[in-house]
């Protein structure tokens, strides 16, 4: 399966912008979807000297990882990533070369942080909209992090594994065998669910904006307690502490588990 001109050519752009050498590692069987992927990898490698093929054992065929010369960085490919998918390739190529992730640094310090071995699985379709956020969110931290690795799987190459663990929609992810969460992810999102806290001190004009109204909507929830719209834009106004609370709680936590903390939270600001 050969390049389209068009892909081709952007990616002969992206691969000009390798910071370092990689090595590909490839395992590959005699099936339709490894000889593809084998086509596409030997097509990178014929674009610049800076990517290298080896054979290797990886847990599923066919598969391929990047890595930097002489580290396992734990970003694998289960599949062609074409489709929705090539953005997530030549970002993943990127940034194992060396290339900075267009990141709030305060969002890799994060990552930086997370402890413990966390093993990725993301279960992706080709024509999914929403699974390359997730897929690159996921490569990133494992690009970051060395205790954190991700194998993207594209369901229509492995049927079986889809069908044993009953997924039902894309993109799904498990980390360490277990599921982790479905649909669409922001990397603050997953980095919360893992456990790890958004300081909203560190938090940049934008972020505030987005965790702003992230309270809006969380305060919504609890609207039997509220008389008024004006009431909850005297209470937002009035009180910088209790916009602070709302921010790191929308931040880490689902809005319906903390409705009465919420609550709580306003009922405190309209005393102040």
């Amino acid at each position: 399966m050969a390049l389209a001109a068009e892909i081709k050519s952007q990616l002969n752009q992206y691969i000009q912008l390798l910071e370092n050498d990689l090595v590909i590692k490839v395992n590959a069987g005699e099936d339709t979807v490894s000889k593809e992927m084998v086509e596409l990898l030997d097509e990178l490698s014929a674009m610049t000297s800076k990517i290298t093929l080896e054979k290797a054992a990886l847990p599923r065929t066919p598969s391929f990882s990047v890595n930097r010369v002489g580290e396992d960085t734990g970003v694998i490919f289960a599949g062609v990533p074409l489709g929705h998918e090539f953005t997530s390739l030549v970002l993943a190529l990127l940034q194992v070369s060396g290339r900075p992730p267009k990141v709030d640094q305060a969002v890799i310090d994060q990552m930086k942080g997370i402890e413990g071995e966390h093993h990725f699985e993301s279960y992706i379709s080709l024509s999914c909209h929403n699974c390359p956020d997730v897929v690159q969110a996921l490569n990133m931290m494992s690009v970051i992090n060395p205790n954190i690795t991700h194998t993207m799987i594209d369901g229509a190459a492995f049927k079986d594994e889809v069908e044993s663990k009953e997924i039902m929609a894309v993109p799904t992810v498990f980390m360490n065998g277990q599921p982790f969460g479905s649909g669409r992810m922001s990397i603050e999102e997953m980095i919360a669910k893992m456990g790890v806290s958004v300081d909203a001190d560190e938090l940049t004009s934008k972020d505030h904006l987005t965790c702003l109204l992230l309270a809006v909507v969380l305060l919504v929830q609890v609207q039997p307690f509220m008389r008024r719209a004006k009431e909850f834009a005297l209470v937002l106004s009035q009180s910088v502490l209790a916009v602070k609370c709302l921010i790191r709680l929308a931040s880490r936590t689902s809005l319906v588990f903390h409705t009465q903390k919420a609550l709580n939270l306003r009922l405190a600001s309209k005393n102040m």
